[in-house]
């Protein structure tokens, strides 16, 4: 980023959060600007009493002072209350943000800070703040000579109906005073038509009531082009109080204006797709809301969500993901045609890659349906990211006004759990709201709540399904599987919970009680007869396994526990291995050093490369149990799992084939030489208690 030419330019800091002023002092120094800084409100008064900064970066959320007291007492005290502020806050109301700049501050942003623009959000403050204080200065040099910079004076004579303009004026804005007839009907020609019954009411209004008056308005210059300008003026009355004259000065504020709207369009517009931002949408919903009422109309929210728009941030980068988040904006656009049945209100973007559009002016819930099919034909179709092209869909929830709720809130969180519902059936459709989407909702965050104390509780325990030698049929392993009874609930299955626990951050605990539980369970087998070459799996998160103090706590607990590293096999997915390679790498690698196998789970149906494949240390590849379920007399799925044997063969690992049901599937990967399998033609999973009694066993 370019340094400001001003090397004078100083920034005060005010954030409690460390890491804020960190980053700041980063951009700052990028800049060459000089800065202070202070942890708190009171830090900063007391700064402020020896230095003036050109910049206050204030954040609002702090101890003590807050920073909407602090700009208080900065606009109430002399020789510091002009001083510019940009306002820090993770508060996105409309109503924070107006409570600022009512309290005077220059500029707003939001939470977390977008480090990428703000070094340009600063100099362009600084740059602003310089040029709005050198006007000053002139205004207040100028002012007894009657020559304001870029400004100009008139008068109006009543009864001859003559204006007279100063030679600044006809410069500033173009008059031309040969063909200006001095009328004041000829100076509301030269007003802009949008402006033109505001300048004339204010006019009109001021001599029938004697005030004098300060409006913004617009001009039409002899180029064709427009400025705006404002414009002030005086009642001006004869010794028998009847007026006479109205005096008056214009500026151009022009510049002003456009700095106004540029402001306003960061504070309540998306940076990257343009679109309203959620402060915007929820200001410009409460109007639809009030309108709706009054009139007594329907409307309709889609809720919109991406589908594997993770994936491709994970993969392709973010900047390839902010590419394809621009192009599905304008493609949202173009699928609200102005020959809908319905109009749309608004199309925003609430964050990330969920997005919402208003449909007003609905006559059939139905009709919505037409506008949900087209989105998600439009959103669907390929996107170019430069040389890869990708592909995405997307799940759309509908709530109504007022069928679904009469108010907005229960409006958005309806639409969401809608939404939610369409990827939960497939994704890439569209659901209607009904209340049986909002009991689901509620067991789910009954489940987060009774989630949070499950492991306090011990409402956890370990089962254990045998993996099988295909060729001498004996039991070679176990594939260690949780299990959740909550006494409230009952037994709630991995595929409910586990999403639950990513979700919400509880996963890492989770697999941390399984890798102590299970290598406790290991210590009191091995105390007790377990025979050599038996491996233990455990099924762990990218969350875990991107961390880089996993293999230090596995070691301890191997060593607590007294156990045989080769004994513990850690699986993971495709994804986990892609979601962040280098972290991934460095963790198996110390894994593997300690002597732990590692295999990669539910193989085939991710997107690993194989380049990375062959650098990562696995030992194992788990056949998903999606191919093994299709193998049949026909042999469907015979190209993938000989080509993914045969993958293993060649980088020399093992392989175990899931979800074994019949004989027929056995044989064919048999066959095919697949060396290990597990399912329920062997044994479902069995609890601890029970697993003893099956080492040695054989399936004939």
């Amino acid at each position: 980023m370019n340094q400001l030419s001003d090397s004078a330019n100083h920034v005060m800091i005010v954030d409690d959060d460390p890491s804020v002023r960190m980053m700041m002092s980063s951009v700052l120094d990028s800049l060459g600007v000089s800065f202070d800084e202070a942890e708190d409100g009171m830090q900063a008064l007391l700064l402020l009493e020896n230095v003036i900064p050109d910049l206050l970066l204030l954040d609002v959320s702090m101890p003590g002072m807050d920073g909407f007291e602090v700009c208080t007492h900065l606009k109430r005290t002399p020789g510091i209350s002009e001083i510019p502020i940009l306002m820090m806050t993770g508060l996105d109301d409309v109503l924070s943000i107006q409570r600022a700049y009512d309290l005077g501050v220059t500029d707003f942003i939001t939470k977390p800070v977008p480090w990428s623009l703000i070094g340009y959000r600063i100099s362009f403050l600084l740059q602003a703040t310089k040029s709005f204080a050198n006007l000053k200065k002139n205004e207040k040099r100028l002012a007894h000579a009657q020559l304001l910079a870029g400004m100009g004076s008139w008068e109006w004579e009543l009864q001859s109906d003559k204006m007279w303009f100063s030679d600044e004026v006809q410069h500033i804005f173009h008059f031309d005073p040969h063909g200006f007839d001095s009328s004041f009907q000829t100076f509301i020609n030269s007003v802009h038509p949008v402006d033109r019954k505001l300048v004339m009411d204010t006019t009109s209004q001021a001599i029938a009531s004697g005030s004098s008056y300060s409006i913004d308005h617009q001009l039409l210059l002899s180029d064709g082009k427009s400025c705006f300008v404002h414009t002030e003026a005086a009642v001006i009355f004869d010794q028998n109080g009847v007026p006479i004259r109205l005096e008056g000065s214009i500026q151009d504020i022009t510049e002003r204006k456009a700095t106004e709207s540029q402001i306003r369009q960061l504070a309540f517009f998306d940076t990257l797709t343009g679109l309203p931002n959620r402060a915007l949408f929820l200001d410009h919903l409460k109007r639809i809301h009030s309108r709706s009422l009054t009139d007594n109309k329907r409307f309709a929210m889609l809720f919109i969500d991406i589908d594997g728009f993770k994936s491709i941030n994970d993969t392709l980068g973010h900047l390839s993901g902010d590419c394809l988040l621009q192009q599905l904006a304008l493609r949202l656009k173009e699928s609200l045609r102005s020959d809908d049945f319905a109009s749309a209100g608004m199309i925003a973007r609430l964050g990330g890659d969920e997005f919402v559009v208003i449909i007003e002016h609905l006559k059939n819930s139905e009709d919505v349906a037409t506008i949900a099919q087209r989105i998600i034909g439009n959103i669907r179709r390929p996107v170019l990211l430069e040389t890869t092209e990708v592909v995405v869909t997307a799940s759309i929830g509908i709530s109504i006004f007022p069928d679904d709720s009469p108010d907005t809130d229960t409006l958005i969180k309806h639409a969401d759990i809608a939404m939610y519902s369409a990827k939960e059936n497939g994704k890439n459709a569209f659901q209607y709201f009904n209340p049986s989407m909002h009991e689901s909702a509620t067991l789910v965050l009954e489940l987060e709540k009774e989630l949070k104390m499950a492991i306090m509780n011990n409402e956890f325990s370990m089962y254990y399904q045998p993996q099988v030698d295909l060729t001498s049929k004996r039991i070679v392993g176990f594939e260690a599987l949780i299990r959740w009874n909550n006494p409230k609930i009952g037994s709630v299955s991995p595929e409910k919970f586990i999403p639950i626990a990513e979700k919400n951050n509880l996963i890492c605990d989770i697999d941390r009680w399984v890798i102590v539980d299970v290598c406790r369970q290991i210590g009191v087998w091995q105390a007790t007869g377990m025979p050599p070459g038996i491996q233990i799996a455990i099924n762990l998160s990218g969350k875990s396994i991107t961390r880089n103090d996993l293999a230090s706590f596995i070691r301890q607990e191997i060593n607590t526990h007294n156990i045989a590293p080769r004994t513990l096999q850690i699986e993971i997915t495709e994804g986990v291995l892609m979601l962040d390679i280098a972290a991934s790498s460095a963790t198996l690698l110390e894994l593997k050093q300690i002597g732990i196998s590692l295999a990669i789970d539910d193989f085939g149906t991710g997107y690993s490369s194989l380049q990375y494949l062959q650098s990562m240390p696995v030992d194992t590849l788990k056949i998903d149990r999606s191919f093994v379920a299709d193998i049949s007399d026909i042999n469907e799925k015979a190209p993938v799992i000989s080509a993914i044997i045969a993958l293993a063969r060649s980088l020399e690992l093992d392989v175990v084939a899931e979800g074994i049901e019949n004989e027929i599937q056995k044989g064919f990967l048999t066959v095919h030489g697949c060396q290990k399998g597990q399912g329920y033609l062997f044994s479902r999973p069995v609890p601890a208690g029970d697993v003893h009694a099956l080492f040695g066993q054989s399936y004939d």
